[in-house]
């Protein structure tokens, strides 16, 4: 018994010795302003007046601490621990899938930074995780795997069964030796950035290969055109997204072009 209470206030210890750090840096609203705008550098309208503090400890999961919550300009900002999150997500989770099973509700995450799975491996542990349940899968989005590093159609080929929903939206890497990966606190468009988001067909993503392996692992759901580009105008890009999506939407072949010759 005296093991267990020494264990538990050591525990207590450590964690009020984290959210103190966590607490004492963003009850500061000039930080929490520097984060939102870091997160949001197309808001321009944002000041600390505008900020609203929202308190969600231990509403997400029980054991789940250093979260924060607030609202600017209507917007939710939540900021929570991933390593906490992993740890617990299985029993946290269970209830809520449970209850999406009984509506035949599925839950397609966008695997981006910010999310609990934001590349390949981390989606493999979430995946791992909640032990492969099919509840929960993929909404695809290439644009943020290619600044990553990350092929896009060998992530989409690996979790083949996972992708419940594909996002058209693509980006452009300018890595020149001076500009790097993380957005230098630089607003999108900018040509200071080591990436931005592209109008479709303007960057890096190979989507003609993204088509073909969306045809070989029979995904026929939609083509969702999610369109961002700080650099070109949105009626001429939107226009252009959906023609570019027709053009680059083909049905696999029902013949193998050296069938002749096999006969």
């Amino acid at each position: 018994m005296q093991k267990n209470i020494k264990q538990t206030q050591e525990v207590m210890a450590k964690r009020t010795a984290k959210n103190s750090v966590f607490l004492d840096l963003f009850q500061n609203r000039s930080n929490l302003l520097k984060l939102y705008k870091t997160l949001h550098p197309e808001d321009i309208t944002a000041t600390e007046d505008s900020l609203t503090d929202v308190t969600i400890e231990n509403v997400l999961t029980a054991n789940l601490y250093n979260d924060l919550g607030f609202i600017v300009n209507n917007r939710l900002m939540i900021l929570i621990e991933a390593q906490s999150l992993c740890k617990d997500l299985h029993n946290d989770w269970t209830p809520i899938f449970d209850e999406f099973d009984a509506c035949g509700v599925r839950l397609a995450l966008e695997v981006h930074p910010t999310e609990i799975a934001y590349d390949y491996w981390s989606t493999k542990r979430l995946l791992e995780t909640i032990d492969y349940r099919p509840t929960l899968g993929i909404n695809f989005d290439p644009s943020h795997l290619i600044w990553q590093g990350i092929d896009p159609a060998v992530f989409l080929y690996d979790f083949a069964d996972r992708i419940y929903h594909v996002h058209i939206k693509d980006a452009k890497l300018n890595l020149n030796g001076r500009n790097g990966i993380l957005g230098s606190h630089i607003v999108f468009g900018d040509q200071r950035r080591g990436w931005n988001f592209v109008s479709p067909g303007h960057g890096d993503v190979d989507f003609d290969n993204i088509i073909r392996v969306l045809n070989q692992i029979g995904y026929d759901g939609p083509l969702s055109i999610e369109w961002e580009d700080s650099g070109m105008e949105r009626v001429f890009g939107g226009t252009e997204a959906c023609e570019f999506t027709k053009k680059i939407n083909f049905s696999p072949s029902d013949v193998a072009f050296d069938d002749a010759l096999k006969a």
